[in-house]
């Protein structure tokens, strides 16, 4: 008999033992069905956890695990969560006096009141459904009469951080992914720090720390992150070589909780380092040491062309040109793209432009994604990137739109009167005997044209030479005119090739559609003027949003 090849999920992960390979899964927080399923079939145990802590009125005292002392006066009120695929709660009292069953939500904890406890001890019992199994969690609950003359120091109050996220990772703590909330006495004060640590973790590198008050809402946990974090010099200037970050919530006498974060995404990533006013970058690679790594730069003047470097030495730290510019390393699966920003140097433009050939545009098109998407950390790099994809987009609808379009173009933004734009909206205007929608649209007090304009006017337009109706091709169009394109799908292509060249790069029918562009100018220049009409008004400018018709 054969054996059986099991498909087991997850990337690998280097181990330094011979015959013997590793896989890390990250699966999400909670579990879905799915990856629950997919476990148990590669023969792992899931190990789940159901969590319930006092929410809403403060107990009398909480031991932070399983006993809480509410007064009569109070109404307790519970908070359930669990890191399992839980399809419902069932919440039970006393051992079946009372029970009730509750939904579970598809993230986040629930919340369950427990009205009407006579004085005394009581136990309630979470029972957490999923598809296979079923976990109990007990809290024991004790309810008194107010005592008179109880002085404050008396109480013990709870503390509770959930994190909600279906992943805990150190790039998503610092991309601002994370979810994280805090309960407890409101208004009371807590110490909250942020620390990063090397891979042996003895000592921190970088740390931060600020006064927070409860309850604590994932809002507030994205401003301590983009204020205290972001923000801080030395942590942005240790990040890269960090391994771990550990958030601390400290309460003091309601207690306290460390949650660590990991890395485990950006295994090739750049490190910037500036001393005595230099600058060099150092490409950091935790890979399994696979496929040889590659690098290369892409100045600013010429950011279509990449410069091959030498990656022999020990520690790959390179020396950063004056005029900034973007590394990329490449190592098998894992990129890393760096935008380094020209400091006091200016950006001397050397690219020259492209014909209206789909080849070049395309080229022009993938160049602009790899810049777009290119990490740049602080403002002069930021700045950097919008003057590369600016006049890359410039180059682009330069090439659709030809040479007379883009000078009034110019002449139009930079003096917004209108007899230049009407000088601008008589370009789209070249095919006699039929109107133009979009025109009509633009020439109407208050009007914005969009994607229903678009559509009409691939419909009506001469350029489609024969009248013909088509299943998903529209009218007026042969197969052989749109190469099995619809009008709803050229239209928004359109659209987005004009006002942002990324958001189409990964289009189905990307080649097609471009040809399309190439041999019909007016199509370009009717979509770009779309994209102006929506840029000057205030109009919802987000046209890629709509949907495509079928």
């Amino acid at each position: 008999m054969g054996l059986h090849k099991i498909f087991v999920p997850g990337t690998p992960v280097h181990i330094r033992a011979d015959g013997i390979t590793g896989r890390r899964i990250d699966v999400g927080n909670p579990l879905s069905v799915w990856e629950e399923e997919a476990l148990q079939e590669v023969g792992l145990d899931v190990k789940g956890e159901v969590d319930v802590w006092p929410a809403g009125v403060v107990p009398a005292s909480f031991d932070g695990q399983e006993e809480a002392t509410w007064l009569t006066t109070d109404t307790p009120m519970l908070g359930i969560y669990s890191n399992l695929a839980v399809t419902r709660y069932e919440v039970s009292l006393n051992g079946g006096e009372a029970t009730s069953t509750v939904a579970a939500p598809e993230e986040g904890p629930v919340f369950v009141k427990v009205p009407g406890l006579r004085v005394g001890p009581h136990t309630l019992t979470i029972s957490a459904e999923t598809s296979s199994d079923q976990r109990e969690e007990q809290l024991r609950i004790k309810v008194r009469r107010p005592e008179r003359n109880r002085g404050e120091n008396a109480k013990i109050w709870p503390l509770h951080v959930v994190v909600a996220s279906p992943s805990t990772s150190m790039e998503e703590l610092w991309e601002t992914e994370v979810e994280l909330s805090a309960q407890g006495p409101r208004g009371r004060e807590v110490e909250v720090s942020l620390e990063l640590y090397a891979q042996d973790g003895t000592k921190p590198l970088a740390t931060t720390t600020a006064v927070m008050r409860l309850p604590i809402t994932k809002d507030d946990w994205e401003d301590f992150v983009q204020e205290h974090c972001l923000r801080n010099a030395d942590l942005v200037e240790h990040f890269e070589e960090a391994y771990e970050a550990d958030v601390t919530i400290d309460g003091g006498i309601i207690g306290s909780k460390t949650i660590p974060f990991e890395r485990r995404h950006t295994l090739l990533r750049w490190k910037l380092i500036e001393q005595e006013g230099a600058r060099r970058i150092q490409l950091l690679d935790d890979t399994d040491g696979g496929p040889q790594t590659q690098i290369c730069r892409y100045a600013p003047e010429q950011p279509l062309t990449s410069t091959r470097l030498d990656v022999s030495g020990p520690e790959q730290i390179f020396e950063t040109d004056p005029s900034g510019g973007l590394w990329r390393a490449e190592a098998g699966e894992y990129t890393a793209t760096r935008i380094v920003s020209p400091g006091e140097a200016e950006v001397q433009w050397g690219c020259e432009g492209i014909d209206s050939i789909p080849e070049e545009i395309k080229q022009v098109i993938h160049g602009l994604c790899l810049w777009k998407n290119a990490d740049s950390r602080d403002n002069d790099s930021i700045e950097l990137q919008k003057i590369v994809l600016d006049r890359l987009q410039e180059m682009i609808v330069r090439a659709l739109c030809g040479a007379e379009w883009m000078e009034k173009e110019k002449r139009w933004l930079a003096d917004p009167t209108e007899g230049n734009r009407k000088d601008l909206e008589a370009m789209i205007d070249k095919v006699p005997g039929r109107a133009n929608p979009v025109k009509e649209a633009l020439d109407e007090s208050g009007a914005t044209p969009g994607m229903e304009e678009m559509k009409d006017w691939i419909r009506d337009n001469r350029w489609l030479p024969q009248r013909r109706r088509i299943k998903n091709i529209g009218a007026g169009a042969r197969v052989q005119d749109l190469g099995g394109l619809s009008r709803s799908g050229l239209a928004r292509f359109s659209i987005r090739v004009m006002g942002d060249p990324s958001a189409a790069a990964g289009w189905e029918t990307f080649d097609e559609s471009i040809k399309q562009l190439v041999d019909n100018p007016d199509l370009a220049r009717t979509a770009r003027a779309v994209v102006l009409a929506r840029r000057v008004s205030t109009a919802d400018t987000d046209l890629t949003a709509e949907p495509v018709e079928a």
